[in-house]
């Protein structure tokens, strides 16, 4: 699979730099670039599991949940 990529150009702070170059050295990337992928993996796996909270959330509050606990043992013997 083919993934397509942009460039783009960004001042950040030397101290948010050196720690990118830090971070890479530490986990054995290979550039700044590969360290920012790694940062947009973990904000998205971040903002992925909160939204699996609140959909658990929304579920476990849900009528449908009142429902399949009634039923969730149909078949099988206790």
């Amino acid at each position: 699979m083919s993934v397509t990529s942009q460039a783009f150009s960004s001042s950040l702070p030397t101290t948010d730099l050196e720690f990118l170059d830090a971070y890479a050295r530490r986990h054995h990337l290979t550039s700044r670039a590969a360290t920012l992928r790694a940062a947009v993996r973990a904000l998205r796996e971040e903002e992925a599991e909160a939204e699996y909270v609140a959909a658990f959330e929304e579920w476990n509050d849900s009528d449908d949940s009142t429902l399949w606990d009634s039923t969730r043992a149909d078949g099988l013997s206790t």
